[in-house]
């Protein structure tokens, strides 16, 4: 059983409290104290957890395509483990925080490429984002 543990990259478990708890095997290791097998014989393992998500949920409303436009710059630039990820491991974190089904964002990337404009939520998200700073600044 504690091979077998070894060999998940990534769990989800959901705790007494309902805060899900997640752990990458392939990073963490607690000598012996392994999360998984903790809490399949039934220890504690929120001292252990690497974090666990706020009490509010947030579920994303706005379009997939949209989601999946924000999901590729974040990997373009690289901000998530310093670089060290990819498109399905930000794709698989993001559908389990904001509760959503992605399906075929590969499929949907390439649908992107094909569009006038490429970027288009981004840049909706950018012109947004100076309005809100312009309207900021003609308050002082």
């Amino acid at each position: 059983m504690v091979e077998l543990a070894k060999q998940v990259l990534e769990w989800r478990v959901t705790a007494p409290n309902n805060n899900t708890k997640f752990a990458s095997e392939n990073r963490l290791s607690f000598s012996g104290n392994n999360l998984l097998t903790n809490y399949l014989y039934g220890k504690d393992t929120t001292e252990h957890s690497l974090f666990s998500y706020p009490k509010t949920k947030m579920t994303w409303t706005g379009n997939k395509v949209d989601l999946v436009e924000i999901i590729y710059a974040w990997e373009c630039v690289g901000c998530f483990n310093h670089g060290h990820t990819n498109i399905k491991e930000i794709a698989t974190y993001i559908e389990t925080v904001f509760n959503i089904d992605l399906g075929e964002y590969y499929g949907t990337f390439q649908e992107m490429r094909n569009r006038a404009n490429r970027t288009a939520f981004l840049d909706s998200m950018i012109e947004a984002l100076k309005k809100r700073m312009d309207e900021a600044d003609r308050k002082k």
